[in-house]
């Protein structure tokens, strides 16, 4: 099996099937101001954690953390030696799933105003510089599970440059094109793969690229007859979703390495655009078209689903609440819960707030359950998705064979979100077939999806989805290389088939035996 074709069956394990389409309840973020004040929405973690900016009563404007648990807004704090009156006028941009918020932060010279500098929140109090840029603004726009950021800098003139923050103290400026003036790093997933929004001067003026973690450019393709791709969000399976002109129309896309670029289905709609996506496929955006003389908040499922009106989900006991329409849907997490601003019920006066739309069932519901995945000896990847939802928070887990797996490296093979609802197995070996249940969990209940058999064909030596004589030539081959083990090879050993760290005739009377079979399990 090739790896497009792994791939695939992640996809289907994650969008493919039909979900199911959940009523909302409306939570609302609140403001500052006792409820009659307004609150705009930035980001939404997997905890139900929101960011956004609200007015107080009087003084600036601020911004703030929510806890889903107890309705808190916690105020973030200016950066460490800002006196300034408006040093604490933040600007939080993304939350990351352990709470931190990143964004920039105003630096003053006593009353002398000098720029934004990308920096972070460990905690609503504890702020922290990313970059002084001196007089030049910078910006930090994303964090991935290993502590990577990503952002901007801007360079004299005042063009914004793409810039990664590593954990590991090391910094990478990504670098892009003679003909491109402006980049800005916009996400960046667990392994390292950042999406980079650019501008030039010449037609397509705004598109996208992928940066690989070796340095490799990928540039996201427009589907032809469209142009100027506005790139929103990239999940942690490396698809981005966004909006392109085609002609006077804006038709909101999906891409990925395996698919390429395609269109969002339309329904009945004539307008698009997409604003979020979660690693499960759902997408969130807006729709334009008959009946809706505005644009109207809406969700895509999956991204082969016609569009949703969110504004026709809400249960009776939210349905006084508006929707704002245009790109008021903000994100979504892995719970399904929707960033929206919504329109507060008469107080006697409607208020524009950050609020969250959350299925409305307490207790986790599975859409999706992970597919059955065949994979073999070339496949550098497996992915193995989910999908469950609940008016509470959810946290996920992997079992393979009853026993709870865990991030981390095991030899050569690394195992990355284990606690999310979209594993990742990078260079598997035989010991990571078996049978795999995803559990989701919340104060409600936990609940297991159904199993998924991960099996491999070890007879399909050379990766063409048959069994013949040139796996057994393949296999052959590396059977007889004498520095089977050594530490660079990627993926160890492909001949040691019964995984005892050693290549001999047991390895031999392995492929002999999975050969004679002629099919793959």
């Amino acid at each position: 099996m090739r790896l497009d074709s792994v791939f695939v069956s992640a996809c289907c394990a994650l969008a493919c099937h039909g979900l199911a389409q959940p009523t909302y309840d409306v939570l609302d973020v609140g403001d500052l101001v006792n409820g009659v004040g307004t609150s705009d929405p930035r980001g939404i973690n997997n905890a139900g954690q929101v960011i956004g900016t609200a007015s107080p009563a009087s003084g600036p404007t601020r911004g703030f953390r929510w806890e889903p648990a107890n309705g808190i807004k916690a105020l973030l704090s200016a950066l460490p030696g800002q006196t300034n009156a408006n040093a604490v006028v933040v600007d939080p941009y993304f939350i990351a799933n352990d709470g931190t918020v990143l964004g920039g932060a105003p630096v003053y010279n006593g009353a002398s105003f000098v720029n934004y500098h990308a920096a972070k929140w460990t905690s609503p109090t504890a702020s922290f510089e990313i970059l002084n840029s001196g007089t030049q603004r910078s910006n930090a726009s994303a964090m991935n599970a290993l502590g990577d950021i990503a952002g901007y800098e801007n360079i004299p003139p005042g063009f914004s440059r793409p810039r990664l923050w590593l954990a590991d103290g090391s910094t990478v400026s990504i670098p892009i094109l003679p003909s491109e003036t402006i980049g800005i790093a916009q996400r960046i997933t667990d392994d390292g793969r950042t999406l980079v929004y650019v501008s030039q001067s010449a037609s397509p003026y705004l598109k996208a690229f992928i940066r690989k973690p070796d340095g490799t450019r990928v540039d996201i393709p427009f589907i032809a007859g469209t142009e100027q791709f506005t790139p929103a969000d990239m999940n942690n399976l490396g698809q981005v979703v966004g909006v392109v002109r085609q002609g006077s129309l804006s038709k909101a896309i999906i891409w990925d390495e395996t698919g390429g670029t395609r269109f969002l289905p339309l329904g009945t709609m004539t307008e698009s655009g997409a604003m979020g996506i979660n690693d499960a496929g759902a997408i969130v955006g807006w729709v334009k078209g008959p009946g809706f003389a505005f644009l109207t908040a809406a969700i895509w499922y999956t991204p082969t689903s016609n569009p949703v009106i969110l504004s026709q989900r809400l249960t009776p006991a939210s349905s006084t609440w508006g929707i704002v329409g245009g790109d008021s849907v903000s994100d979504i997490n892995e719970s399904g819960w929707i960033l929206v601003t919504g329109l507060t019920p008469p107080k006697p006066g409607r208020y524009q707030h950050a609020a969250v739309l959350a299925p409305a069932y307490p207790c986790p519901v599975f859409s999706d359950h992970p597919d059955n995945v065949r994979f073999n000896y070339n496949s550098s990847i497996i992915y193995l998705g989910a999908a469950a939802s609940s008016n509470q928070v959810i946290t996920y887990s992997w079992k393979r064979n009853g026993q709870t797996v865990t991030d981390g490296l095991y030899g050569n093979t690394r195992v990355i979100g284990a606690t999310t609802n979209a594993l990742r197995i990078q260079n598997p070996t035989p010991a990571w077939a078996g049978e795999w249940i995803c559990e989701a969990t919340n104060a409600c209940s936990t609940v297991a999806s159904t199993a998924a058999q991960v099996t491999i064909c070890r007879a399909d030596f050379n990766n063409d989805n048959q069994v013949d004589d040139a796996d057994f030539g393949t296999f052959v081959v590396s059977y007889n290389l004498l520095d089977c083990f050594d530490p660079g090879m990627v993926g160890g050993c492909r001949a040691d088939l019964n995984g005892d760290l050693v290549v001999d005739d047991a390895d031999f009377t392995h492929f002999v035996l999975a050969y004679n079979d002629l099919v793959c399990p």
